[in-house]
């Protein structure tokens, strides 16, 4: 199986602070849609994302490291 990491990938851009309240207001417009909770926690980790503070791979790695420790699976 191919690292996800290891996948070429097109250049990043950079994104416009337009662009970014842009994305955000999407990412909150389809989580309610799907009747989820767009949390401040997630509204912060997603500009982080947007604005290249760190990876959407660390942030899910993060994210999935919290809640394996809440449900005491490491």
């Amino acid at each position: 199986m191919t690292e996800r990491r290891s996948i070429p990938r097109e250049p990043r851009r950079e994104l416009t602070d337009t662009d970014i309240e842009v994305e955000v207001a999407g990412i909150k417009a389809a989580l309610e849609m799907g009747g989820l909770d767009f949390t401040d926690d997630a509204e912060r980790v997603a500009r982080e994302v947007l604005t290249g503070e760190t990876s959407g791979e660390d942030a899910f790695d993060r994210a999935h490291d919290a809640i394996r420790a809440r449900h005491g699976l490491g």
